[in-house]
C-alpha cells in the first residue's frame, strides 16, 4: 500500500471521484512472493503492480510491473529532459515528470502489443466496445494518478505529491490526473487527454495550473 494514502478515495465532495470502482493502488510485489493470478506467469517480476486503464472509461483493466529497469529508463529521460542527472527545484522536477509521463505510457505500449486477442479478452470488463489501444480522460486521469503514486513511492518524485483527479463539469465534462506541488503548494494540472495518437506515441504532456484550482 503506497505510503501517503488513496488519491482516488476523496473529491471535492469528500467521495470518490473517478467513475472507477474496485481499481487497485499501485502496490510493490516481488517475482517470489504473492503476486495475483491474473498477471501472466510471463510477467512475475518484482517492481510496482499497476492497473492501467484503456478502452475508454477503464474497459480494459490490464495488469503491468512497472520494474527497477523500466523506472530506471524514466529515471534516464528526466534527466534528459532536465539537461542533469539530479532534480534540485520543484520546476526542474515538473519539466522531468512531463518526460517520465511519455515514458510510462510508452511502456504500457509495449506491453500492450504483447497480449494475445484471448488475454485482452481477459482483461475486457463486460460491455467494453472499443479497442484497448483508444483511452478516454477517465483511463488517462487514472493512469496519470498511478503513475504519480509509482514516481513518489519509487523517490522519482520529491517536490510534488499525487493528488486526486480534477473533473470539469460542462456539456463535455472532463477528468483529467493532477500533482500537488509539495508542503501544500500550488495543484497543476497533469492532463494527459489531448494526446489523439494513441497510447505511447510520444506526444507531449505539459503541466498547467489547475483550472479548478484544486477543487
Amino acid at each position: 500500500m503506497p505510503t501517503h494514502g488513496d488519491p482516488f478515495a476523496k473529491g471535492a465532495s469528500g467521495g470518490p471521484l473517478l467513475p472507477v470502482y474496485q481499481l487497485e493502488l499501485p502496490r510493490k510485489v516481488t517475482a517470489e512472493g504473492p503476486i495475483p493470478g491474473f498477471v501472466r506467469l510471463s510477467d512475475r517480476a518484482t517492481g510496482w503492480l499497476m492497473i492501467a486503464c484503456a478502452g475508454t472509461g477503464c474497459a480494459y483493466r490490464v495488469p503491468i510491473i512497472y520494474t527497477e529497469a523500466m523506472l530506471d529508463s524514466v529515471r534516464l529521460v528526466m534527466a534528459m529532459a532536465i539537461g542533469k542527472l539530479e532534480v534540485e527545484t520543484a520546476d526542474e522536477e515538473i519539466k522531468g515528470l512531463e518526460a517520465a509521463a511519455v515514458q510510462m505510457e510508452h511502456l504500457l505500449a509495449t506491453k500492450l502489443a504483447t497480449l494475445t486477442p484471448g488475454e485482452l479478452e481477459a482483461y475486457r470488463v463486460k460491455g467494453a466496445n472499443l479497442d484497448p489501444w483508444t483511452q478516454d480522460c477517465v483511463d488517462q486521469a487514472a493512469n496519470g494518478t498511478n503513475y504519480a503514486i509509482i514516481w513518489v513511492e519509487h523517490q522519482l518524485m520529491r517536490f510534488h505529491r499525487p493528488y486526486y483527479p480534477g473533473f470539469k463539469p460542462g456539456l463535455r465534462p472532463h477528468f483529467y490526473s493532477r500533482l500537488q506541488r509539495s508542503g501544500g503548494g500550488e495543484v497543476l494540472a497533469f492532463d494527459l487527454y489531448h494526446r489523439s495518437a494513441g497510447i505511447g506515441q510520444g506526444s507531449p504532456i505539459r503541466a498547467m495550473p489547475d483550472p479548478q484550482n484544486g477543487a
